[in-house]
């Protein structure tokens, strides 16, 4: 996502989510199970470091143990465990052997990764067997000069900016207004009246508070509690939302969270946190049955593979249905391991691109504390595009696509920290059609913002996408745009004139001259309302 940006926009070209399950109601947490919690995996961070941090170096110690967490958890009910009850045996496997070839002994490698293990099964059960304590409110409180705003519940702090304090408010706001509109959907279906909420606005805003911490605080410790770490948070840039919602009509992500989401309602590994932020729940409890959708996971093997299985599984039963279903997944560049492997192999997947390190990037996962927001790849990266059957045949990845994808994964100009590194989302991204469409106009880069074509860098615009139509904007060339020939035959007659002329020839040219091509009728220029 572009630093703190929703697109909240509900356009007429987005390919419709329609889904054969929704996600139950998630348990409930408050700030007091989550501090505990972040309390909890430092702790265990602590026992990580003590036994493995001067074989796999010191500095680095954090990013080893949050790659260990991401493997070691399973979330089979759907909420992805902070705390690894029982370490997933392929986690304890890709430890031990990562201790080995740092030169450490089999037998001293094995009793590393069981005191890790017991550590981490000790730390869970004293925190599911913990009380939660409500009566202390969660507070927010200045940083240091040129610091986030802190979170405060009792001595527990966690740093969030404005910007992604005000996003998760309105996330809270919007997705209590989607919950109020269902309750009164089922009054009037004549279903049980549930008592009303508080009006309080102090009430609202301590509820949303309270829910921001809980947030940022499980995000914390999914990391493994360390600020340095979130490698795994990275979020996609801005204009790739963007150009993926343009030309696919990608309107959620699988993998995300409140504080990187693009779009209000998004899957996550925290359903009980993020359920009233819009989340939707874990990725491998949804069933969408048509849909476009970006997936960016966490870089861990075991789990782009079970992805990858999950992905299958979904278009195999769209396919069948003759259901629009879309995937583009997002994953480092790995032909030597068994999950991109998969990917590839995929009968589902119709396009592979790779994309150089030193010309893509992404978001801090840290994005809503760090200074630094803009993080240049470390490695090459897959970008694989999975179709249903009737999908492939509508939205196909072209040769211009490509490019604007390509140039979407750049690093945005003058980039600072915590400012929009883009055109503010509520605004509909400039559109750049492909070459068979009709044309319109554009600026010199993504498109003017006349809706009919006539910008100052020409180009290509508005156009039907064969899901639905959409509103063109157009991409950087020189002159006019060609969607309207009468203007264009006519500066050429009326440029030269003056006077008297000009206005006779003018109204000659009005009554006499159109020449331009057939109406297209199902060219639409405008935003469907919020219901």
């Amino acid at each position: 996502m572009a630093l703190a940006q929703l697109d909240m926009r509900k356009t007429v070209s987005d390919m419709p989510i329609v889904t054969s399950r929704v996600a139950p109601p998630p348990p409930s947490t408050s700030p007091s199970q989550e501090a505990l919690r972040l309390q909890a995996v430092r702790s265990l961070a602590a026992t990580f470091h003590e036994v493995c941090a001067d074989s796999l170096g010191g500095r680095k110690a954090f990013a080893h143990f949050e790659q260990w967490l991401w493997a070691a958890r399973t979330g089979e009910d759907g909420i992805v465990p902070v705390l690894p009850a029982k370490p997933a045996a392929a986690a304890t496997v890709e430890l031990r052997d990562k201790l080995m070839r740092a030169g450490v002994q089999q037998t001293v490698a094995d009793a590393a990764c069981h005191k890790i293990a017991a550590r981490a099964a000790e730390l869970s059960n004293r925190v599911d067997a913990a009380a939660c304590d409500d009566a202390v409110h969660v507070s927010v409180r200045t940083g240091a000069a040129g610091e986030p705003l802190l979170l405060v519940w009792g001595e527990t702090e966690v740093q969030c900016s404005a910007a992604h304090l005000e996003k998760l408010r309105t996330l809270f706001r919007e997705s209590a207004a989607a919950e109020s509109a269902r309750q009164q959907k089922k009054r009037r279906r004549g279903a049980r009246e549930e008592a009303a909420g508080s009006g309080d606005p102090a009430a609202a805003a301590t509820s949303a508070d309270s829910a921001a911490f809980c947030a940022v605080a499980r995000l914390l410790a999914l990391q493994g509690g360390e600020p340095k770490a979130g490698g795994n948070q990275a979020a996609c840039p801005g204009a790739l939302f963007d150009a993926l919602r343009a030309d696919f009509g990608v309107t959620m992500e699988a993998f995300a969270s409140p504080l990187n989401c693009r779009f209000p309602r998004f899957c996550s590994a925290a359903h009980d946190c993020d359920a009233q932020l819009g989340g939707a729940g874990s990725f491998f409890s949804f069933r969408p049955r048509s849909g476009a959708f970006l997936a960016n996971p966490p870089f861990v093997p075991p789990l782009v593979s079970r992805m990858t299985e999950h992905l299958s599984q979904l278009l195999e039963a769209a396919s069948v249905a003759g259901g629009l279903l879309l995937f583009v997944v997002v994953v480092p560049y790995w032909p030597d391991k068994p999950c991109w492997q998969l990917l590839q192999g995929s009968k589902h997947t119709t396009a592979t691109l790779r994309l150089a390190q030193a010309e893509h990037g992404y978001y801090e996962g840290g994005q809503h504390y760090r200074p630094a927001l803009w993080k240049p790849a470390t490695h090459d990266t897959s970008v694989f595009f999975l179709h249903s059957a009737k999908a492939r045949a509508c939205c196909p990845l072209t040769a211009s696509k490509e490019r604007r994808l390509r140039e979407a994964f750049k690093r945005p100009p003058l980039l600072k920290p915590h400012q929009a590194a883009s055109r503010p989302a509520s605004q509909p991204p400039p559109r750049a059609v492909d070459e068979p469409r009709a044309t319109s106009g554009g600026d010199s880069q993504y498109g003017s913002g006349y809706p009919n074509g006539r910008g100052t860098g020409g180009g290509e615009g508005r156009g039907a996408n064969k899901w639905g139509v959409g509103r063109g904007g157009g991409h950087g060339g020189d002159g006019r745009g060609q969607g309207n020939a009468y203007a264009e035959k006519a500066t050429q007659r009326l440029d030269p004139l003056k006077g008297p002329r000009f206005k006779k020839s003018m109204m000659k040219s009005k009554r006499s001259t159109y020449s331009g091509g057939g109406i297209d009728k199902h060219a639409v220029n405008s935003t469907r309302l919020a219901e």
